[in-house]
């Protein structure tokens, strides 16, 4: 009887154990964290179809990162002709619009830089209105992209906030990153004659100085 007596309290004894243990993983089951899928929806019909709203029938695009919207697309079109206004353009990943603007440029000189985004996520487009080349840097903002800065300038292609005009683009270098080679003339006795002088601009966190 005593042999039975102990074998019977050993078994209560681990079913009371097992019972506890499904217990808890029960609990933990039911208070584990859902996560939830954040991935924003890419619609390529309505990007395409945006973008030529904004533009017109764009030349060229390029699927680029963007911090707070996860992508963006931005898209070029050349004039039809030899000179005029090109039109750069860039919408989000449903097609929001978050950037159009016109930019002056000489026989159908505009174009990506290759590559055309670097470790600051900013986007940079090469243009040249017929002398000199300048970038356009798109740089991004929560909702989209920064205004260039040319407001209702025309033609549109000189040196503003985000638009560096007689210049050549450099890089990336070992940190990844663009540097802007700015050219200036200071015209004395006259702009045939005059003196070139360089500067490298630099990401500052804000635009290139």
């Amino acid at each position: 009887m005593r042999r039975i007596t102990v074998v019977t309290v050993g078994l209560a004894l681990l079913v009371s154990a097992c019972a506890q243990v499904t217990s808890r993983d029960d609990a933990t089951r039911e208070t584990a964290p859902t996560v939830h899928n954040q991935a924003v929806t890419f619609d390529q019909h309505a990007v395409d179809l945006n973008l030529d709203n904004l533009c017109g029938p764009v030349d060229d695009t390029r699927t680029v990162t963007h911090p707070s919207l996860g992508r963006a697309t931005v898209g070029l079109r050349r004039p039809a002709s030899t000179v005029g206004n090109g039109c750069v353009a860039a919408v989000g990943p449903r097609g929001q619009k978050l950037l159009v603007q016109e930019v002056y440029v000489h026989d159908g000189q505009l174009r990506f830089a290759n590559p055309a985004q670097d470790a600051t996520q900013n986007v940079f487009v090469i243009y040249n209105p017929g002398r000199y080349n300048g970038v356009m840097t798109l740089v991004p903002t929560a909702t989209g992209y920064a205004d260039i800065g040319w407001g209702a300038e025309s033609p549109a292609y000189r040196t503003t906030t985000h638009a560096y005009y007689w210049v050549e683009l450099l890089g990336p270098g070992g940190d990844g990153r663009y540097t802007i080679k700015m050219y200036d003339n200071n015209c004395e006795p006259d702009c045939a004659g005059g003196t070139v002088t360089t500067k490298i601009l630099r990401w500052n966190g804000q635009r290139y100085v």
